[in-house]
């Protein structure tokens, strides 16, 4: 008798914990027809979302400061001559320059259409040469690519020159009434779609 008592306490002890678990792991079961989601994922679900949309957001294009629209010319001068900056800039009668620190300056002067400076999501690239002595300069060209561009050319902090747009893959050329004796020149070059990576792959001067 007293063996069937402890039988029969041992045997209900046991089906109280095997019900009880079971109950606990159903309370952890989602529902029918409802999607599981761990609990970080849950919580952290609108701040990520909102940090993904943030990066995948458009940036805004950049701009370039307004000048005299300038329709772009057709050809060069035939007797133009082209301006050997590396040379110039070897021989220290000029220094190149831009807004992209490090950026190879030699390749939009090597006149090697394949070479290029592609800037860090910095729209415009701004390139400046400035040279020891005034030289005569009666053209300029520049040719970008990845997208249609406009550039802008200033001479000695004058009147701003504006061409836009570009198609892309052209030549921008601007030629002047009469030859500029520079001692300074800025030349812009805008990205006008998709991104702000700026790829210049030449800049002529010619005399």
């Amino acid at each position: 008798m007293r063996s069937s008592i402890i039988r029969f306490g041992i045997i209900a002890a046991l089906t109280l914990t095997t019900l009880t678990a079971c109950e606990y792991e159903f309370k952890d079961q989602p529902a029918k027809g409802e999607k599981e989601v761990p609990v970080d994922e849950e919580e952290n679900a609108p701040e990520e979302k909102q940090a993904e949309q943030k990066r995948d957001a458009p940036k805004p294009m950049g701009t370039i400061a307004p000048g005299k629209p300038y329709q772009g010319a057709t050809s060069l001068p035939a007797d133009a001559k082209r301006l050997d900056i590396l040379n110039l800039t070897a021989s220290n009668q000029a220094t190149a320059s831009s807004n992209v620190p490090g950026a190879a300056l030699d390749n939009l002067f090597d006149g090697a259409d394949d070479s290029l400076v592609r800037t860090p999501e910095i729209n415009p690239l701004d390139t400046t040469l400035t040279f020891t002595a005034a030289t005569k300069v009666r053209a300029i060209r520049v040719r970008s690519t990845y997208s249609d561009f406009a550039i802008a050319v200033q001479v000695d902090g004058g009147e701003r020159i504006v061409l836009d747009p570009v198609p892309e893959g052209d030549w921008a050329t601007i030629v002047f009434p009469t030859p500029v004796n520079a001692k300074q020149i800025l030349v812009q070059t805008l990205r006008k779609s998709r991104d702000n990576f700026v790829h210049v792959n030449e800049i002529e001067l010619y005399q």
